[in-house]
């Protein structure tokens, strides 16, 4: 089986070659640009490579989520905080404790079924602590899925359905005042 990473954010990445370093009999690949998955995707065998996304802003082609096993990484409780910027989102819904939410792509955002999740929390002084929380709690889940996959089933979920569009550079800037 070879896996193959889609991952651009710094977070995503050291997430990714933590895996490769304690899956090394794995073949785990990795590819941080959509031009470039795109021109080599037709190399990769559709029936033993599973793709899986993290930290990855943009959305597969239909033809690819239906032709591939293809998972998503969520930094939120899906099905809620759906869509773009779930962090930042979740920061300005005040949510404290939240989750990491491994799901099945199809071809709605962040909607298909929920394999996997790990808690998460949103506290801290600033985003690169959050970052961090995200990168070892992402670690954990993406262990827990390379060593049962494919002998892993969705799991039901209670969170509430909610989606949330992605946020501007000019709407991430957060002043003081915002929290008042």
């Amino acid at each position: 089986m070879r896996y193959l990473f889609l991952a651009y954010r710094p977070w995503a990445l050291k997430i990714i070659n933590k895996l490769k370093k304690k899956f090394v009999s794995k073949n785990i690949n990795i590819i941080s640009s959509k031009n470039i998955f795109y021109k080599n995707i037709k190399k990769f065998d559709k029936k033993n490579t599973i793709i899986i996304l993290v930290g990855w802003s943009d959305l597969l082609k239909n033809k690819i989520v239906d032709e591939f096993q293809c998972f998503g990484v969520h930094p939120s409780d899906l099905p809620s905080f759906r869509g773009g910027s779930p962090l930042q989102n979740q920061i300005l819904n005040n949510i404290k404790k939240s989750k990491i939410s491994l799901f099945k792509l199809n071809h709605k955002i962040d909607s298909g079924d929920v394999y996997l999740k790990t808690n998460l929390s949103l506290e801290g002084d600033n985003m690169s602590e959050i970052f961090k929380k995200l990168e070892n709690r992402g670690y954990v889940l993406l262990i827990k899925f390379l060593k049962k996959y494919p002998k892993i089933n969705p799991i039901k979920t209670k969170a509430k359905i909610s989606y949330f569009k992605r946020r501007t550079k000019n709407e991430s800037k957060i002043a003081v005042n915002d929290f008042k």
